[in-house]
C-alpha cells in the first residue's frame, strides 16, 4: 500500500502565492476596467458624431434654405404675419424643400427646441403658427437630433443700417423686422461642457449686400431688387401665403 504524500507549504510560500494571486487579479481588473472605459468613450464619441452629423444635415438643408414666408390673416390691420420666431432658446422658420408629401408642397415648416437633455426638431408640410408650434398634430413629425445636451441657444445676424456692419442678437422681433436674419448660429453645449456651433447663411435675406453694390454701380438702371410672389402673380408655395424677399437673393 502506497503512502500518500502531503506537501506542506511554509508560511512564507503561502504569503507569496496569495500575493501573486492578488497581483494577477488586480492587473486583470485594471485591464478590464480600462478596456470598458475606452469602449464607453468610443461609444459616446460615436454617438456625438452621429448626432453632430444629423444636426449638420439640418443646418445644411434647412438653415441654408430658410426664406421669409408671410401668411394672410383675417385681421385687416395686420393682413400678413411672418412665419418666423427666433429666440435665444428655440427657433421656428420656413425653408425650401423638395416637393414631397401630402399635400404636395415645396416648403417645410420646422421648429427646433430643447426638451430636457434632448434637442428636438418638429416639422410638417403645412404651416404652423408661432403661437402653436409646441402643439403636436397628425401632420407633425418629430425627430430627436441630439441627446445629452446641457443647453441650446441661438443667435441671429443682421446688417446694421447705419454702418453696414454685421451684428448679432439673441432674439428676432418679427414686429420690427419684415425679413428673416441673414444668418443663423445654433450653439449646443453638451453635458461634458463641450460646445459646438452651427453657423449658416439663410437663403432669403441678401438685400444689404446685393442692393448696395448695384446701387453704387448704376442706381437708376438697376434700382432695388424686389421679389414678391403676390405682386408678380407667381405662387409656387403649394399653400396659401406668399414668399417675399425684399432684400434680394443671397446666391
Amino acid at each position: 500500500m502506497k503512502q500518500m504524500r502531503f506537501f506542506r507549504m511554509s508560511l512564507l510560500e503561502l504569503i507569496v502565492a496569495i500575493g501573486l494571486l492578488a497581483f494577477i487579479s488586480s492587473l486583470t481588473s485594471v485591464v478590464i476596467y480600462g478596456v470598458s472605459r475606452e469602449w464607453q468613450s468610443v461609444q459616446n464619441k460615436a454617438r456625438v458624431l452621429s448626432e453632430c452629423q444629423a444636426i449638420d444635415r439640418i443646418a445644411e438643408s434647412a438653415f441654408r434654405n430658410a426664406i421669409p414666408f408671410h401668411w394672410s390673416t383675417e385681421n385687416e390691420q395686420d393682413s400678413q404675419i411672418l412665419l418666423f420666431q427666433g429666440t435665444g432658446y428655440d427657433l421656428y422658420f420656413v425653408y425650401r424643400h423638395p416637393a414631397v408629401g401630402d399635400p404636395l408642397t415645396a416648403l417645410r415648416y420646422m421648429y427646433i427646441f430643447q426638451d430636457g437633455d434632448k434637442v428636438i426638431a418638429r416639422y410638417r408640410n403645412t404651416p404652423m403658427f408661432p403661437t402653436d408650434v409646441r402643439t403636436e398634430s397628425r401632420e407633425t413629425q418629430t425627430e430627436i437630433i441630439a441627446s445629452g445636451v446641457r443647453n441650446l441657444s441661438f443667435m441671429y445676424a443682421y446688417r446694421d443700417p447705419q454702418n453696414g456692419a454685421v451684428s448679432w442678437t439673441p432674439n428676432w422681433d418679427t414686429d420690427e423686422e419684415e425679413n428673416i436674419p441673414i444668418a443663423i448660429n445654433m450653439f449646443i453645449r453638451w453635458e461634458n461642457d463641450v460646445q459646438h456651433a452651427w453657423l449658416r447663411r439663410t437663403a432669403g435675406n441678401g438685400f444689404a449686400e446685393a442692393y448696395d453694390i448695384r446701387k453704387d454701380e448704376n442706381e437708376q438702371e438697376m434700382g432695388p431688387v424686389i421679389l414678391n410672389s403676390q405682386k408678380s402673380g407667381n405662387n409656387n408655395t403649394g399653400s396659401s401665403g406668399s414668399i417675399s424677399n425684399e432684400r434680394g437673393s443671397t446666391r
